[in-house]
């Protein structure tokens, strides 16, 4: 997995792997306390910050959020139910028969289940 973060004129997460890779990332959003570790990424833009880690953590209740913390971590939190539907999401993106390439996880609501305060992210298929 590889992941940068920009904070250039709107803040957004990219998060990138094999199909495999996906899978594996699917697996481990559904599991509380998981660390994923990320490959760094060499000479990145101005204003863009190449992701050490990603980590998940179960918040009982709580959307799903998307969120900068220590500088080069990620964290994704939310309810356990909410992580399950995300899992089912990436894990769509991985064996995708039409080749979808990527897909955004933004705020899109009240209804919806991405926090209004999560990172724009995009997660994308190599």
């Amino acid at each position: 997995m590889k992941a940068e973060y920009s904070e250039g004129q709107f803040k957004e997460l990219d998060i990138s792997g094999n199909p495999l890779e996906w899978i594996a990332f699917a697996l481990a959003v559904s599991q509380h306390g998981v660390f994923i570790p990320c490959e760094q990424i060499a000479d990145l833009p101005e204003k863009c910050v190449s992701i050490a880690e990603i980590q998940v953590r179960h918040t009982i209740g709580k959307k799903i959020k998307f969120e900068l913390v220590e500088g080069q971590t990620i964290v994704i939190s939310g309810d356990p139910a909410f992580l399950t539907k995300l899992s089912e999401t990436i894990n769509n993106l991985a064996s995708d028969p039409d080749n979808r390439r990527h897909i955004h996880i933004d705020y899109q609501g009240e209804e919806h289940f991405i926090d209004q305060t999560s990172i724009c992210t995009v997660l994308s298929r190599d």
